[in-house]
């Protein structure tokens, strides 16, 4: 499964998570996934987002950096953002979730661009050229 992660400063809860994601898609003029609870790996539990379409989903984990794992000093957490669906719908999420925490994005999945990092910002204005071509 292909992931993205974006820096934390703070854990935010489950709820904190969803809303930001239901609140960001209509700005995007797309429609709010359906966000749920779901059992992940052997016996934790993880979001998942659910979109209109069947390849429409990602799951949506918080992990906390073991000392010295860190990639920034001052994110002791970070959003892992995982799926073999769309792409461009995992996008929407991993910015949902940037533009809630400030924090970076490792785009290691591939969402919009392999391997690289970006502020929220930066990603934003790539996903909204993305979202202009595919759903004009």
């Amino acid at each position: 499964m292909k992931s993205s992660l974006v820096d934390m400063k703070k854990r935010l809860t489950d709820g904190q998570l969803a809303r930001s994601i239901e609140i960001y898609f209509p700005e995007l003029g797309r429609s709010s996934p359906i966000i749920t609870s779901r059992n992940y790996g052997d016996s934790s539990k993880a979001l998942y987002a659910q979109g209109r379409r069947e390849n429409e989903w990602c799951w949506i984990n918080v992990i906390e950096w073991p000392p010295g794992q860190r990639i920034v000093n001052d994110y002791p957490y970070a959003c892992s953002i995982e799926s073999r669906g769309d792409a461009l719908f995992s996008a929407i999420v991993v910015s949902a979730i940037s533009l809630v925490t400030g924090g970076k994005i490792y785009d290691d999945a591939g969402y919009l661009c392999s391997g690289h990092e970006f502020s929220s910002d930066e990603f934003k204005e790539k996903l909204l050229v993305e979202v202009n071509k595919k759903y004009s």
